[in-house]
């Protein structure tokens, strides 16, 4: 089917479902913020009484995503980038179900451990997708801005829509992606060359023997031999000191602290408790 879609047009579809996968992500972080305070909510998941088990509610989502996270790149390879996409809203669409027909607090719990699952799963898919499907490693930086923006955008949109909307992002994106290839570098991981020449060939827009094709495959398969030389010497120390050219303990200091940088400006209250901070401040007119 993407076929008959190439170049540009094809890199701008990708984006635009990459897009809806990241603007879900921030709407079900916020999901919860409008209206985990109203009375008609909390009645109906049995009116749980104590100052932490609505804030466990909310947070058991994070946990459930970084939990998932961890997990991506024991079954993410052999899946590919777009079927761990795909599965996360999957996961999403059964956790939206979950949530939004919660009579109990068990229900509504199970209902953010499975979405939270979902968007770990989108979180550590959606980069890896973009960045390996971009031909100029300058188009990576303005991309990922470009998706952390929609993310962002979905937090207030959360505010508005209830539960069961959640599922709309997931089954737009989950649709575009239906007709859209997985990355030529994990179809040439994966020994089908022939798929990884024709999703290049489409991108570039171009002829599969085409010059500038047939450079990115060169490149691409150098990368992947290193990669596998490198993998071979991996041990656990490498993870806080590592003078191979992967540079493991760079790459996940500089990403703790880009986390670290985020939470210190207490982003978590601003997405989860906004409405409770403006209550409690005496701001109920403004409380949604």
């Amino acid at each position: 089917m993407f076929s008959k879609v190439q170049g540009k047009a094809l890199y701008q579809t990708m984006s635009t479902a990459c897009g809806a996968a990241f603007m879900l992500y921030g709407y079900d972080a916020g999901v919860l913020g409008g209206f985990q305070e109203r009375q008609e909510f909390r009645d109906a998941i049995g009116n749980p009484q104590g100052p932490y088990i609505i804030p466990l509610i909310a947070s058991i989502y994070n946990l459930a995503a970084g939990f998932m996270s961890l997990a991506v790149p024991f079954f993410g390879m052999q899946i590919g980038r777009k079927g761990t996409i795909q599965l996360g809203h999957l996961l999403v669409c059964i956790g939206a179900l979950l949530q939004s027909s919660a009579y109990s607090l068990t229900q509504i719990t199970v209902g953010r451990i499975v979405a939270g699952a979902g968007i770990g799963c989108i979180a550590s898919a959606v980069p890896t997708y973009m960045a390996e499907m971009s031909l100029e490693a300058s188009q990576r930086g303005p991309e990922t801005q470009y998706q952390l923006a929609l993310l962002i955008s979905g937090i207030p949109l959360a505010y508005w829509i209830p539960l069961a909307m959640q599922s709309c992002f997931s089954i737009f994106s989950g649709g575009l992606l239906l007709f859209l290839p997985d990355t030529p570098r994990w179809y040439y991981a994966r020994d089908r060359h022939e798929e990884g020449d024709k999703t290049l060939a489409h991108l570039h827009g171009k002829d599969v023997n085409d010059e500038a094709v047939q450079t990115m495959r060169r490149d691409i398969l150098a990368s992947l031999h290193e990669d596998d030389g490198e993998k071979s010497d991996f041990n656990i120390k490498m993870l806080f000191w590592d003078h191979s050219n992967l540079q493991i303990d760079r790459r996940l200091r500089t990403s703790f602290l880009i986390l670290f940088a985020q939470q210190f400006v207490r982003i978590n209250m601003l997405v989860y408790f906004a409405t409770t901070s403006r209550q409690k401040n005496r701001l109920d007119s403004f409380a949604f």
